[in-house]
């Protein structure tokens, strides 16, 4: 075979499991915002179109600001008294 073969073979590889990987990862956010309990459908509903609209952003903002949004719900509940 040649290299330069071989180098090919070896990117697509490398290329499909790191698509593989990320699709993971979005369906892994996917489902744990549809499965959360601690925060209102209407929160509920956002972080998920959040997710499916802008992937990589919403994937990585629902695993680092995501998780505290019950948090900012009451925030905002008691502010708005």
């Amino acid at each position: 075979m040649d290299a330069n073969v071989i180098g090919t073979v070896i990117w697509i590889t490398v290329a499909a499991v790191a698509g593989a990987a990320l699709v993971g990862f979005i369906v892994f956010a996917l489902v744990d915002v549809l499965r959360t309990t601690t925060i209102s459908s209407a929160a509920r509903l956002i972080w998920a179109a959040v997710v499916v609209l802008a992937p990589l952003l919403g994937t990585a903002a629902w695993y680092l600001v995501g998780q505290r949004t019950p948090e900012l719900e009451r925030s905002l509940r008691a502010f708005a008294r």
